[in-house]
């Protein structure tokens, strides 16, 4: 996804069904799905992060081999694993609309 945004933005594909061929070759055009495609790119980063660390952080919170042990707190896990996640898709999605949005003006491709 990072390279996508240093040579041809992944977001492009989709952005060309709502814009009209004249301004696929612009700077704004290219811009903008530059910023989004970075956006996305961060967001996944962090989800993988966080997946990475809801693994390293889950053997810590287990107590192996002894009987009747408290059950090991879920809470990492659960944040890591889902609330990020959740988070992350939310908010680059408002990003994603919010930068589609303050793009100038192009009509839609006919």
């Amino acid at each position: 996804m990072f390279l996508s945004a240093v040579t041809v933005p992944f977001t492009e594909r989709y952005a060309r069904t709502n814009v009209a061929e004249k301004y696929w070759d612009t700077t704004e055009f290219r811009s903008t799905n530059r910023r989004i495609s970075l956006a996305w790119a961060c967001a996944v980063s962090v989800m993988g992060v966080g997946h990475i660390l809801a693994g390293a952080i889950d053997p810590l919170t287990h107590e192996y081999g002894v009987a009747g042990a408290a059950q090991p707190s879920r809470l990492p896990d659960l944040l890591l694993n889902w609330g990020i996640p959740i988070a992350m898709i939310f908010l680059v999605t408002k990003y994603t609309t919010r930068a589609a949005d303050t793009a100038p003006q192009q009509s839609p491709a006919t």
